[in-house]
C-alpha cells in the first residue's frame, strides 16, 4: 500500500514545470520518500526530484513501488486544483489494476470539504523506458543563490537575444552574458546585493543553451530561491529546494556545458 497527502497546487506546478522537458516520468516510492530521475526528450538535460516523508501531510509506503506517469494525463486531472487544495494519492498492492488513485480535496473557506465530497479520479500507470542515470555527486566550487523569479526573468531575457549564455563566477559575483545578431547583453549579480549570495573558490566560465535555462526556470513557482552551481568538468546544477534542510526535498536540473569549437 502506498498513500500520501500533499499540497495540491504544489503537485500541479511540479508537473507543469516538467511538461516541456519530458512527456513521461517514473517516480520511485519507498519509506525514504519519493524520488525521480529523468532525462529530457533530447537526452541533453537531467532531472532529479526528491521529496522526503516529512514534506507530506501524510506519507506511507509499505513496499517499494514505481509510478509510471504520463505528464499530460496527470495535468488534465490536476487542472481543477486551486490554491489551498489538498491531494491524496494512493496505490494498492501490485495485484490490483495499475492505476494511481487521486482525490482532490477543495478548500471552501474555514474548512476543507468532506473527503466524501471530494473529486476522485484515476490515472493509468504506464511502463516508462528508463536507463541508468549518473547523478553528479560533488561539492561545486562555484555557487550562486538568488531569488528564483529574478533568475527566471533574466533567463527569458537572455534567451530572447541569444541561443547561448556564458555563466561566469568569481569570488563575489556571477555574470550572465549572451550575444545575438547585432546585440550583446550581460548582467552582473554581486554577492549580498538584493538577496544574492555568491561563493566561489575559483574563477570559472562556461557556456550553456539559454533554452534549457528557461525550461528549468519554470520551477520558479515551487521555491522562492534557486541555487546555480558550477564546477569544471561536470554539468551545471540549477536547484530549487523545498525544505530548510538541504538535500531532503528538492528538484535539481543538470545541463552539460556547450563544447567550444
Amino acid at each position: 500500500m502506498f498513500e500520501c497527502k500533499l499540497d495540491g497546487m504544489f503537485l500541479r506546478r511540479l508537473f507543469e514545470s516538467l511538461k516541456e522537458i519530458c512527456s513521461d516520468v517514473s517516480i520511485d516510492c519507498s519509506d525514504d520518500g519519493l524520488t525521480m530521475q529523468a532525462m529530457d526528450n533530447s537526452h541533453i538535460s537531467l532531472i532529479h526530484l526528491k521529496l522526503a516523508p516529512d514534506f507530506f501531510h501524510l506519507y506511507r509506503c509499505d513496499l517499494p513501488c514505481t509510478l509510471g506517469i504520463n505528464i499530460s494525463f496527470m495535468l488534465k486531472i490536476l487542472s481543477v486544483v486551486k490554491e489551498k487544495s489538498l491531494i491524496y494519492l494512493s496505490r494498492g498492492d501490485m495485484t490490483e489494476d495499475p492505476v494511481l488513485n487521486i482525490r482532490i480535496i477543495e478548500d471552501v473557506g474555514a474548512n476543507l470539504t468532506l473527503e466524501s465530497d471530494s473529486l476522485e479520479a484515476q490515472v493509468k500507470l504506464i511502463e516508462v523506458d528508463r536507463e541508468h542515470l549518473e547523478i553528479p555527486s560533488c561539492d561545486y566550487s562555484c555557487k550562486c543563490v538568488m531569488n528564483s523569479k529574478k533568475f527566471q526573468e533574466f533567463a527569458k531575457y537572455l534567451h530572447s537575444i541569444g541561443e547561448t549564455v556564458t555563466i561566469s563566477m568569481s569570488e563575489n559575483e556571477m555574470r550572465l552574458e549572451t550575444e545575438g545578431e547585432g546585440i550583446r547583453a550581460s548582467k552582473r549579480f554581486h554577492s549580498d546585493v538584493g538577496e544574492v549570495r555568491v561563493t566561489s573558490i575559483e574563477n570559472l566560465s562556461q557556456i550553456f543553451a539559454t533554452r534549457y535555462l528557461v525550461l528549468f526556470s519554470k520551477a520558479t513557482n515551487l521555491a522562492e530561491q534557486v541555487s546555480i552551481n558550477l564546477s569544471a568538468g561536470i554539468p551545471l546544477s540549477v536547484k530549487f529546494g523545498f525544505s530548510d534542510e538541504e538535500d531532503t526535498s528538492f528538484i535539481n536540473f543538470y545541463l552539460a556545458p556547450n563544447i567550444e569549437e
